[in-house]
């Protein structure tokens, strides 16, 4: 059985690292995702620069927008706090090439404050500037992830019935990411 990288199997949208291994080939397994335990290529994953764990990017947007949802102030941390992020800096620190492919994203989704307070407050969560900075950073990261940025666009699988269309961005995004952050996803995008 062939061994394929999660990200490279849905034809998500990757990134041109500036440090890539001499040896290793577009979709090369480089390490396995702490989180879900997805097979991940230096294109779809990228090691926490504070706990030097590999992690997928959907885990990522995940993660990002679990801590999003989570009141800071009056809740404990959680016993996976390595897996959290505490702010959008602490994302920006740990995940520095995600990051940066995701900005022009991240940047769009933090100029529409009313978009991202609705969709915390559809959450009953209050709209806080450390939730609303994570929510934009998740939101960002799945828009890169899923639909592609300038000069990175997705790269969905060729099937193998000649003429059938690749699945929608919707539908991919439906299949690799949490329902909540699925759908948040396609209010910020299309409401």
């Amino acid at each position: 059985m062939a061994q394929v990288c999660y990200g490279c199997a849905y034809g998500l949208t990757g990134l041109s690292p500036t440090l890539v291994p001499s040896e290793a080939n577009i979709g090369d397994i480089l390490g396995v995702c702490w989180e879900c335990g997805v097979l991940g290529c230096y294109e779809h994953a990228e090691r926490d620069a504070t706990s030097g764990k590999w992690r997928c990017f959907t885990s990522i947007a995940n993660a990002l927008f679990d801590g999003s949802q989570q009141d800071q102030a009056s809740a404990p941390p959680p016993p996976d706090a390595a897996q959290s992020f505490a702010d959008s800096a602490n994302f920006q620190a740990r995940f520095p090439e995600l990051a940066l492919a995701s900005e022009p994203a991240r940047l769009r989704f933090r100029q529409n404050d009313r978009r991202l307070s609705r969709i915390l407050e559809n959450a009953g969560r209050p709209a806080d500037y450390r939730a609303l900075d994570l929510l934009a950073d998740s939101l960002g990261v799945a828009d890169f992830v899923i639909y592609g940025a300038a000069g990175f666009r997705p790269k969905y699988p060729t099937t193998t019935v000649p003429y059938e269309r690749p699945p929608a961005p919707e539908q991919v995004a439906r299949a690799v990411l949490i329902s909540s952050l699925a759908e948040a996803l396609g209010e910020g995008t299309y409401a």
